[in-house]
C-alpha cells in the first residue's frame, strides 16, 4: 500500500510557505541574538561611559553627547568599518570638507 501524494496546489503551498517561514525565522533569531548581545554589553558594570557633555545648537536645541575611550567604544559598539578595512587600499577622504573640485580652464 503506497501513500498518495497530496495534490499540486498544496505542494506549491508548502513549498513556498515554508520557504518564507524559514527565512523570516531564521532573521527574527538573528534580531532575538543580537538584541541579547547588545543588552548584555549594556548591563555589563564593567563598560562605565564617560561623561556627557551638552551643546546648545543654533537652533536653540541641547544635544548631549557622550564621552567614550577608544577602548570602550570598541567594547560597546564593536570595530569601526575603518579599523578592519584592507591596509593596502587608500583611505576614504574626510566627508567634512567639500570634494576638490579642478579649475575650470580659462
Amino acid at each position: 500500500m503506497t501513500m498518495r501524494l497530496p495534490r499540486k496546489g498544496i505542494l506549491i503551498r508548502i513549498a513556498v510557505y515554508g520557504t518564507l517561514i524559514g527565512y523570516f525565522g531564521w532573521q527574527a533569531y538573528e534580531k532575538r541574538e543580537a538584541d541579547q548581545a547588545a543588552k548584555k554589553v549594556v548591563d555589563d558594570p564593567s563598560v562605565t561611559p564617560g561623561s556627557t557633555r551638552s551643546f546648545t545648537m543654533p537652533d536653540g536645541r541641547t544635544i548631549e553627547v557622550l564621552e567614550v575611550t577608544p577602548e570602550q567604544a570598541k567594547t560597546m559598539f564593536g570595530n569601526h568599518p575603518r579599523d578592519s578595512a584592507d591596509p593596502t587600499k587608500p583611505a576614504l577622504p574626510p566627508t567634512d570638507r567639500p570634494a576638490a573640485t579642478p579649475d575650470a580652464a580659462p
